[in-house]
This record gives structure tokens, C-alpha cells and sequence, in this order.
């Protein structure tokens, strides 16, 4: 399934599946391939993708565009960081936080993009750096 049909498919009151999520990381890897990365996603992000907690569902489309807005304006920064860094993607319109941390895959020989968590949540608090999206140029600078 092509990433405009998994958008398409998935409505925000969709509780998101393992499934979905398979298949959101074969079109981020795409994505990230690019830079070199291969995205992960933890056991622990699909059990708080469909947490109450968020106050709504979030949705595949959501964070489709997260990860490609974050690829547009901070892809260099990510895949220069290096193995161990870690940070926050943060989406402002939507108030996604999604912490992950880049981790070398000996068997692969590459570097993974293992998001470990994800929360609706403004503000979130959190000692790593924030890569800021879903803002106008004038606010992020």
C-alpha cells in the first residue's frame, strides 16, 4: 500500500494497528533512506498511539506528516547527528511529541531512527533537544 492509500484508509478515529504502523515504516524508510536512516518503531509507540490520554485518537496521517515535514527541515541535522543522539519530533499544529533516538545496526550497517514513544501533548516537557515543526519561519527562528 502506497502512503497516499494508507492516509487515505485511515480515518483519525482509527485505532492504529501493528499493521499500520508496518506499513507507515516501510514508506518513512523510503523517506529516510535518502539520508542513510532506517526508521524503527517500539513495541511501547503502538501501545501510547492509541492511548486515552492523547484526547484523540492520532492518526496515521498525522504522523506521516511529521516524519516528512521533519525529514524537510531537519533531515541534515538528524543524519549528521550520529549514533546515540537523541531528541524530540515535535509538531506544534497537532501537538505530537514523538522522542526517538538514532541507534547503529551492526547487521544492517546503518543508522535507525527508533521512535520510542509518542504523546499528544502541549507543552512537553523534555531535556533533549525539539525539532519544532508545524510553525511559520518567523516563529521557529
Amino acid at each position: 500500500m502506497r502512503a497516499y492509500e494508507l492516509l487515505e484508509s485511515n480515518h483519525s478515529s482509527h485505532q492504529i494497528t501493528q499493521q499500520d504502523l508496518d506499513t507507515l515504516e516501510t514508506e518513512l524508510d523510503k523517506l529516510y533512506s535518502v539520508l542513510g536512516l532506517d526508521v524503527e518503531f517500539t513495541r511501547h509507540f503502538l501501545d501510547r498511539v492509541n492511548d486515552a490520554r492523547n484526547k484523540r485518537q492520532i492518526s496515521i496521517e498525522e504522523l506521516y506528516k511529521l516524519f516528512k515535514e521533519e525529514l524537510k527541515v531537519y533531515g541534515k541535522k538528524i543524519a549528521q547527528a550520529g549514533p546515540d543522539f537523541e531528541a524530540v519530533m515535535n509538531d506544534m499544529s497537532t501537538a505530537l511529541n514523538v522522542p526517538f533516538i538514532l541507534k547503529w545496526n551492526k547487521q544492517k550497517e546503518e543508522l535507525d531512527l527508533i521512535a520510542k514513544t509518542v504523546m499528544r501533548k502541549d507543552p512537553f516537557m523534555s531535556s533533549d533537544p525539539k525539532l519544532v515543526v508545524g510553525l511559520t519561519s518567523k516563529k521557529r527562528n
